[in-house]
């Protein structure tokens, strides 16, 4: 099977088989979009399940872009159903949901969603194992900048969060909520309710039209199946289960329900250091946000009236401590990175980053002590706590990398090679790379984000 990359809002097929942007301004966007598109194709390469669709190969001809995937006989969960004569019963909905649920743990486990699991998108071979296909990432990301959203979603198996093009929105929680309304559709014989009409009806405060699947349910169900597929369409994100693995329990009948689920949150953790009088206070603080963000490092050699100072910097509200003359200035040293994944992952000592091709390397958590006797600056000494994990660039941004994100090359050595440090690169250029490798890192699937990093952080790395 094979795929090809023809957006029809903004590229043809020409006689010769070609493929063409429309107009001269539609050049970029096609350039672009096959980028993404190849990405998604590199992601899927790596999934080696047998719940996953393998993806063989991919390529670029005809002035386009193609990925290859192993053929299979079989055909999608909707045309499986619709020649039968009875509905499925809950024994083998189950048989055909916990493996794609298992192909769907490991996606998440590599930090990517599918974004467009219906019935459409379940592939039942002819031996009757089902395969997850069809993803959505690049084609949400495409199609977000094209054309309206609503045109690309599947009314019903969307949840309300992937009505908005912020990608940062969304989480596992997303693909669950799909993976429940599969499993309405296959207990009751239609979508539920579509997300937005719900949203749109609770902000009116009228009740909320979803009708809970133990009534709804044409077939026998056991409680612990209703209760997870109603769990699974939650509303709201928070409410509903956080992991393939809680979820599966609760619909096998393994576990009951969690009262109250919540993202995957980091707690705010304040550490403050002892400090003597008119000294400043020194904290080290992490943010609570819903999802963990990847960290830019900046050790950036600055000469400062003569002395040469390594300093990394959190975010413009430190910088401005740090009290910088001018954000456009050339620094000499290059941006190094450091990051924590959107998942967990615990026992990887090392993982690279598919957009930047930057390699980290494991920071485990732990204390040390921040500060100098010898400079007023750093007084007094304190004990620092770091109670995350975190990866380090095992290398500085290389110029190559710089020029993938940017499409510059500032560097005024450029003749040692492309695998060198990005150097000559100023604060607002730093955020500008920040920025864009954010964006593309959405656009793409993963859940990542960048930030530059706190004193503490880098000096506890370094």
């Amino acid at each position: 099977m094979i795929k090809e990359f023809l957006p029809n809002e903004i590229a043809v097929r020409q006689n010769d088989a070609t493929v063409m942007p429309k107009s001269a301004t539609d050049a970029d966007n096609f350039v672009w979009g096959m980028d993404k598109f190849l990405q998604e194709a590199k992601i899927l390469a790596k999934f080696k399940h047998h719940n996953i669709v393998q993806v063989a190969r991919f390529f670029k001809q005809n002035q386009t872009a193609y990925f290859v995937m192993d053929y299979e006989e079989g055909e999608d969960l909707d045309q499986y159903c619709k020649p039968l004569t009875r509905a499925l019963a809950q024994e083998e909905i189950l048989a055909i949901i916990i493996p794609v649920l298992d192909g769907l743990k490991e996606v998440h486990e590599q930090d990517f969603l599918h974004r467009d699991i219906k019935p459409g998108n379940i592939f039942i071979r002819k031996n009757g194992s089902p395969m997850l296909i069809d993803f959505g990432a690049s084609r949400f990301a495409i199609s977000a900048k094209f054309r309206s959203i609503t045109q690309i979603l599947t009314p019903g198996y969307a949840p309300v969060e992937q009505y908005s093009s912020d990608i940062s929105k969304q989480g596992a929680y997303t693909d669950i909520y799909a993976i429940g309304a599969v499993l309405y559709t296959l207990a009751t014989g239609h979508a539920p309710v579509e997300a937005q009409d719900r949203s749109n009806a609770v902000i009116d405060e009228e009740a909320d039209p979803y009708r809970p699947l133990k009534t709804a349910a044409t077939i026998t169900i056991d409680d612990s199946f209703a209760q997870a597929v109603d769990w699974a369409l939650q509303l709201r994100a928070k409410k509903r289960p956080q992991s393939v693995i809680e979820f599966r329990e609760v619909l096998m009948g393994n576990a009951p329900i969690k009262k109250e689920p919540q993202l995957k949150k980091k707690s705010p953790s304040k550490k403050k250091a002892q400090h003597t009088k008119n000294k400043p206070q020194k904290t080290v603080q992490q943010e609570t946000k819903p999802f963990p963000w990847l960290k830019v490092g900046l050790p950036a050699l600055l000469i400062l009236g003569g002395i040469v100072g390594l300093i990394a910097m959190q975010n413009k509200e430190t910088a401005n401590r740090v009290n910088w003359s001018n954000n456009n200035a050339i620094e000499t040293a290059p941006p190094r990175v450091i990051a924590q994944p959107f998942i967990k992952a615990a026992s990887k000592k090392l993982f690279t980053d598919p957009i930047s091709n930057i390699e980290f390397i494991q920071v485990k958590s732990g204390s040390f002590t921040m500060g100098s006797t010898q400079s007023d600056n750093e007084k007094p000494p304190h004990k620092v706590s770091l109670t995350e994990d975190y990866y380090l660039g095992k290398t500085e941004v290389s110029q190559k990398q710089w020029q993938r994100i940017m499409g510059n090359k500032p560097s005024y050595f450029q003749n040692c090679g492309e695998d060198c440090p990005v150097e000559q690169v100023s604060w607002n250029a730093i955020q500008d790379f920040i920025k864009k490798l954010n964006k593309e890192t959405q656009e793409s699937g993963y859940r990542y984000r960048y930030r530059l990093p706190t004193e503490a952080e880098w000096e506890y790395a370094a």
